[in-house]
């Protein structure tokens, strides 16, 4: 079965930016470590899955729709780029990227209707029936996407971790299709989603795996142990199914994409290194 190599854009540049040591700069005094690390880590991942098809997806300047469910949806990112200098903000590199991906002929682009995490969701859904899919992804909610062709790629350099439907059940100790539950009864912390009182990871973990569901919980609040924790169970059912949708990633294929559309040309890929030293102004 062919391959599709999905990558989470931002996520990757946030990790390259804040990852490196120490600031790189061009000849016109422009940060480009972000850049250097981004198109460095994609080259490896691509020698690492030897995909047959790429896109990359940025977070384009979107309205995050899921506020109008909870206002406090990632109230917690309260950062103003404006007010920081240019050498602080990882979004001045974005144009760079994509220039390089645009020279190497690796696809991409920048969300204009939805979060970067719906679009790669819905690319997902869209192809995983007749292709392996691996998702580059620091993103937790990616993991509700896993099944026997979907995997997530936490890029690491030699540490790098493939987070496969077995990988996956090693991990947690429960299947995929459970994740979506799980997150809910915890919450997300990174993006400001409160969970259910009194449960963490250890709880969430024994309700999801011996309940069918929330409404099973619920029907048999009675077995769950400890007592101690019934009363929240019962009394943050709102809360719960609120979660569920706050987490749940957009599941409508995006049939505007072709699978043509992320064919690459491996001999751009092989011939990078003074196009990207060029692209970025290091040297002209």
């Amino acid at each position: 079965m062919e391959s599709l190599l999905i990558v989470d854009g931002s996520n990757l540049l946030f990790q390259m930016f804040y990852g490196i040591p120490r600031k790189i700069y061009n000849a016109k005094g422009e940060t480009i470590h972000g850049s250097i690390g981004f198109i460095g880590a994609l080259l490896k991942i691509i020698r690492l899955i030897n995909p047959k098809y790429i896109c990359v997806i940025f977070d384009g300047d979107v309205p995050l729709e899921r506020t109008k469910l909870d206002q406090d949806y990632k109230a917690n990112r309260t950062v103003d780029w404006s007010l920081l200098p240019s050498d602080e903000v990882p979004f001045f590199e974005i144009e760079k990227i994509r220039y390089v991906l645009d020279n190497i002929k690796i696809f991409n682009y920048e969300t204009i209707t939805m979060e970067a995490d719906d679009m790669i969701s819905s690319i997902t859904h869209q192809f995983h029936d007749n292709f392996k899919i691996y998702i580059v992804s620091f993103d937790s909610d990616f993991f509700q996407l896993i099944n026997d062709n979907v995997s997530i790629i936490r890029y690491r350099g030699k540490n790098t971790q493939i987070y496969n439907k077995s990988f996956f059940i090693e991990k947690f100790g429960f299947t995929p299709d459970k994740y979506l539950s799980y997150k809910a009864l915890v919450g997300d912390s990174s993006d400001n989603i409160k969970g259910i009182e009194k449960i963490g990871p250890k709880r969430a973990t024994y309700l999801v795996t011996n309940f069918e569901n929330y409404e099973d919980i619920v029907n048999n609040i009675e077995k769950v142990k400890p007592a101690c924790i019934q009363d929240s169970l019962l009394n943050q059912y709102e809360r719960y199914k609120l979660n569920l949708k706050l987490i749940s990633l957009n599941n409508i294929k995006a049939n505007n994409f072709d699978i043509k559309d992320f064919t690459y040309d491996e001999n751009c890929i092989n011939h990078t290194s003074t196009s990207l030293l060029k692209t970025l102004g290091i040297f002209n």
